[in-house]
């Protein structure tokens, strides 16, 4: 499915051109690492950070939002993103499962789902900023609590895709898979950190290189996350318990 990697390239394309032209005059040569939690919708935010300022920083799943947040355009960006993903997840679902399914069968089925997972972190993210501006301090707090929440909630969209259930039991089952104490979880996010961490290196490099560099970076990272995202879904089906998929919750249409 090598071709899915077009999405989060032509969405990168569209949304962050313009942000990264503009940071192109702030710095002569950057250096940074960016390590993220799993993400399932590649963005070119999940490893490299636009503010110049080197360092190490997270990525919180409001799909990349930070360049615009602020902007008259963020809820057309989150609606767009959340339609784009439904069909990006579905048909990598359908992919890995050996079903058929086409990327706007998926958008169309999946899309109001991810569209409410999407708009709980852009509100919780919104409450970061309120609280940013009336007290820094509890802000760098308040960050950190998203962290620890995005753990227990990141496997949300997956399980709305692969179980075909409602966005309140996916919520469940995210924190089954994850609160459990035999969950794998943990193992499984400090290696995907890992691996953003290392693939962050190369992308701040690339970035030095102007708008070609930019474009470079764009490609190469959307087969990466791309083989990402379909590694988080392969890691759900195989520590996703069986009584969490066969729960009270019936799954829509049947």
């Amino acid at each position: 499915m090598y071709y899915l990697a077009l999405l989060p390239f032509l969405v990168d394309s569209v949304f962050l051109t313009g942000k990264f032209a503009q940071s192109m005059s702030t710095y002569t040569f950057r250096v940074g690492v960016k390590f993220s939690l799993p993400f399932y919708f590649p963005s070119l935010t999940n490893v490299y950070d636009f503010p110049a300022r080197p360092g190490i920083s997270t990525e919180l799943p409001v799909f990349g939002l930070a360049p615009i947040f602020g902007s008259a355009s963020a809820i057309l960006y989150t609606v767009i993103l959340a339609y784009v993903s439904a069909g990006y997840l579905g048909r990598l679902h359908s992919s890995i499962t050996g079903t058929l399914s086409t990327i706007l069968d998926s958008a169309n089925k999946y899309f109001l789902r991810i569209l409410a997972y999407a708009a709980l972190w852009l509100g919780l993210t919104l409450v970061g900023v309120i609280i940013a501006l009336a007290n820094p301090l509890s802000a760098v707090l308040y960050v950190l609590l998203l962290i620890v929440v995005n753990y227990f909630l990141f496997l949300t969209p997956f399980a709305i895709v692969a179980d075909n259930v409602s966005l309140t039991e996916g919520l469940r089952r995210s924190l089954n898979a994850s609160g459990s104490l035999s969950s794998r979880t943990i193992p499984y996010v400090l290696l995907y950190g890992l691996v953003t961490i290392v693939v962050s290196v190369p992308v701040y490099l690339i970035l030095n290189f102007g708008l070609l560099g930019f474009f470079a970076a764009l490609a190469g990272f959307a087969f990466i996350g791309t083989v990402l995202v379909a590694s988080t879904f392969c890691f759900y089906s195989n520590i996703a318990p069986q009584e969490m998929k066969t729960g009270s919750a019936v799954p829509e249409g049947q």
